[in-house]
């Protein structure tokens, strides 16, 4: 399980970078770097890393998920 706080919805799956205000209407995830997708896909791909890192599985952060 993750913290129930973890703000995967404010956090870019292509880049990492954290998007401090992101309201609840916007249901596109726009990033700076680029990435433009549905914000529960993003929120998803976020979920399912942090809890593979919890669980201990290493991952290559050279690649993304997207």
């Amino acid at each position: 399980r993750i913290d129930k706080w973890y703000p995967s919805s404010k956090i870019c799956s292509c880049c990492g970078k954290l998007k401090k205000e992101l309201k609840l209407e916007e249901r596109i995830y726009s990033c700076t770097c680029g990435n433009q997708m549905n914000r529960d896909e993003n929120a998803a791909i976020n979920i399912c890393r942090e809890g593979l890192r919890i669980s201990g599985v290493e991952l290559d952060t050279e690649r993304k998920i997207s």
